[in-house]
C-alpha cells in the first residue's frame, strides 16, 4: 500500500511519465504483459523457463568448476622445477637428505 501511495504522489508531482507507467502496471495486476492478461493458469506460478534456466546455469557452473580444477599446471615455476630436476638427475647429483 505504501509503495502505491508513493507512486501516486510521484505521478501527481509530475516528475515524469515513468511513475505513471509504473502505477498503471501495478494496477493492471500480476502477469500483465503489453496490457494483455496472462494466458497460462494463474494458480500455477511456476514458469516453464525457470527449471531450464536453473539446470542450465547449474550445469555450466559445475562444468566450469571441473575444468578450472582439473586443468594441468602450466606455470613457469613448475616447468623450471622439472627442468632443474632433470638436469640434476642427468648429472648424477644426489639431493636426498642424509641422516
Amino acid at each position: 500500500m505504501l509503495r502505491t501511495t508513493r507512486l501516486l504522489n510521484f505521478a501527481r508531482v509530475g516528475r515524469g511519465a515513468r511513475a505513471s507507467q509504473l502505477l498503471a502496471q501495478k494496477q493492471m495486476g500480476r502477469g500483465a504483459l503489453c496490457r494483455r492478461e496472462s494466458t497460462h493458469d494463474t494458480e500455477n506460478n511456476d514458469d516453464e523457463w525457470k527449471g531450464i534456466w536453473t539446470w542450465g546455469f547449474g550445469g555450466c557452473m559445475l562444468v566450469g568448476f571441473v575444468i578450472a580444477v582439473a586443468r594441468p599446471d602450466t606455470s613457469i615455476n613448475t616447468w623450471a622445477y622439472n627442468e632443474a630436476k632433470k638436469n640434476i638427475e642427468s648429472k648424477g647429483i644426489d639431493l636426498s637428505p642424509k641422516s
